[in-house]
């Protein structure tokens, strides 16, 4: 996506929404007050605690994830007026492609996309070699459901995104013999 800034960020304590985020160092990163967001795997892990922090420095949040369950806690935890909840699964470019084209809508924008759906088979790599259907799941969500939301925001003109962040922290960057599948997706996701 051409004008996008990505980053990969580790996560942080959030400062209060009165003051713009800032990493250690002191630097700005953004002002997310009044932002809209969109956080795929937000239902658990890094995609909830990423939702959380949104919505503390005044972010308004699209949470998505196949656990309705896990949606539902997290706009019980954080307020419906913050929050919308919608089941999506990551894998179905149709279903990300419609989530997106309804956040904007709902809300006259998007500005920032979370990539944070992701699965992990924590397994020997023995067990990913003689399993395909677990490499292939693995894949379909770390990898395709990301490149699903990035191609889903190109081609609406209400999204202006302006900083998609992905899961690729730095402890993914190599392949870990238990988790290779998992381990792998990020350098997929920096090819040219």
């Amino acid at each position: 996506v051409t004008g996008v800034q990505t980053c990969a960020l580790p996560i942080f304590p959030c400062p209060p929404a009165t003051e713009p985020h800032r990493i250690p160092g002191g630097q700005v990163i953004a002002d997310l007050r009044g932002r809209i967001a969109l956080v795929t795997g937000a239902a658990s892990g890094i995609g909830r605690a990423v939702a959380v922090c949104l919505v503390e420095q005044g972010a308004w949040v699209e949470a998505t994830d196949r656990d309705a369950d896990g949606l539902a806690s997290l706009v019980a935890e954080l307020g419906a007026e913050n929050v919308q909840a919608t089941t999506l699964d990551v894998t179905d470019a149709g279903a990300v492609k419609m989530a997106v084209d309804d956040a904007a809508t709902r809300r006259g924008g998007l500005d920032i996309l979370v990539c944070s759906a992701g699965i992990v088979f924590a397994d020997d790599a023995e067990r990913h070699s003689d399993t395909r259907a677990d490499w292939d799941r693995c894949m379909a969500v770390n990898l395709h459901g990301t490149i699903h939301a990035c191609g889903a925001i190109r081609p609406n003109p209400c999204v202006s995104v302006r900083y998609i962040v992905s899961g690729s922290f730095p402890w993914r960057n190599a392949p870990s013999p238990k988790r290779s599948a998992f381990g792998s997706e990020p350098g997929r996701l920096r090819s040219p």
